[in-house]
């Protein structure tokens, strides 16, 4: 491969195999964005944009123009444990609704007046991160990483999410069995390994915790046995199809047989469809819009792709 660098219209650029890219487009975009456009030169990708994160100091100062805002003052001559917990948490939530508020703005205003992309190639606008999702030419991409705000491009996939358990029929079904009797010591001693046991027996229980599960294909069967005691406080996001690992995960937190944390008040679950647009951000997302204080992703990314990206 011969490689020429030198200055085009003021900015450094460099000639590969007859081809002219900007130095920043090369540094930016990950290789499986230029893998894409090799192949794909003149179709639109889609892409995640992370750009400079916005200064923290702007979401506490949005967060005070709330009328339920509590300063340290206040929450410093709480005694009562449990009142305090409680503003705490207001306070986190706070601080999470002035989050999506700013960064909201801030990344609407960077996609419409800065790349300037049409309504219908954005795909995705966080509320709670600095990140865009585009559909993308090469040529938009290139302007993009020119822009000093940009920090970094990368293919927006799901296939690049896999499972962290590729469980067989029989390992599941083996599995059931063991915890199908209350207490299940299966259970009971993964709840020792961990020190869940000991926190269980000084009274906490997951009360007051809304929790979130994110699966990678599907989301857990609410109407098992093990769900007879919480049934009625899991909230499912989008598609309602089921999977085991999601069955399973879920029983291991809040499982009627040795659940770590039965006393949760909410339990919000989706999976990941790999044939649809909606990306695993924007779960994440709709999971914090309800106030989820803790999220369980039982999924990974394919570390070859990230050795890949170099």
């Amino acid at each position: 491969m011969l490689s020429l660098s030198y200055i085009l219209s003021g900015s450094a650029h460099v000639l590969i195999e007859n081809t002219i890219y900007s130095i920043n487009y090369i540094n930016k975009t990950s290789e499986d964005v230029k893998v894409f456009f090799e192949s794909n030169n003149k179709s639109k990708a889609k892409v995640v944009i992370w750009t400079e994160d916005i200064d923290h100091l702007t979401i506490e100062q949005h967060m005070k123009k709330s009328e339920a805002f509590a300063d340290k003052d206040f929450l410093e001559n709480i005694d009562d444990e449990k009142t305090l917990l409680a503003e705490i948490k207001n306070h986190i939530y706070l601080k999470r609704k002035a989050a999506a508020e700013v960064y909201y703005a801030t990344n609407l205003d960077f996609v419409k007046n800065t790349l300037k992309i049409e309504d219908d190639s954005i795909a995705f606008i966080s509320k709670y991160s600095p990140i865009v999702i585009c559909n993308m030419s090469q040529n938009d991409v290139i302007k993009a990483t020119n822009n000093s705000a940009v920090q970094s491009v990368h293919l927006e996939s799901t296939e690049r999410l896999v499972f962290s358990s590729q469980a067989t029929n029989d390992e599941y079904a083996n599995f059931w069995q063991t915890i199908s009797t209350y207490p299940s010591k299966d259970m009971i001693q993964a709840r020792n390994d961990i020190g869940a046991t000991s926190v269980l027996n000084a009274g906490y229980d997951g009360d007051g915790i809304i929790l979130g599960v994110l699966e990678a294909n599907g989301v857990p069967d609410t109407t098992h046995s093990v769900f007879s005691d919480v049934a009625n406080r899991f909230e499912i996001i989008g598609s309602r199809t089921t999977s085991e690992h999601a069955t399973l995960v879920s029983a291991i937190m809040v499982g009627n047989y040795g659940g770590i944390a039965p006393g949760v008040s909410k339990i919000y679950c989706a999976g990941i469809n790999t044939n649809s647009n909606e990306s695993y951000q924007s779960l994440v997302e709709q999971m914090l819009d309800n106030n989820v204080d803790i999220i369980n992703m039982s999924l990974s990314i394919n570390a070859r792709d990230f050795l890949n990206d170099g």
